[in-house]
């Protein structure tokens, strides 16, 4: 899942991760479970506006977040950090700049994060639903 603007090209895959990132990924779905999935598609649908539109809709994004909410996105962008996942603090473009064949290439792990907050959520309904009251 790709795009390229301005012959950047904008990438919305991080993965293959290491066995670090990966644990950084999955404990970053656990603190963003509470983000609800709407939230999470208006961020989406505005990163692929294209540079400099999508840092503007992340930022506008995170300042309409609920203390909680914007509280446990920072700890996320802390974990990713550390992982190597987010280029530095909360108030940075969600971008990771690398080069590949000679070309430059940006990449958030947003998407996948919250491909993964969903399969977290999806699996606590589903093991609610499954327990005897």
């Amino acid at each position: 899942m790709t795009y390229q603007s301005d012959n950047r090209i904008f990438s919305f895959i991080t993965a293959p991760w290491t066995l670090k990132q990966t644990t950084a990924m999955w404990n970053s779905a656990e603190l963003v479970a509470n983000i609800p999935r709407g939230k999470w598609h208006q961020l989406l649908s505005g990163l692929w506006a294209g540079e400099p539109l999508a840092s503007f809709h992340f930022q506008r994004w995170l300042q309409h977040l609920s203390a909680g909410q914007k509280e446990a996105f920072e700890k996320v962008i802390k974990v990713l950090i550390g992982a190597g996942l987010w280029p530095r603090g909360i108030e940075a473009a969600p971008w990771i700049k690398f080069h590949k064949d000679n070309r430059e290439i940006f990449a958030t792990p947003l998407l996948e994060l919250h491909q993964l907050r969903e399969m977290l959520v999806f699996s606590k309904d589903a093991n609610q639903e499954a327990e005897p009251q």
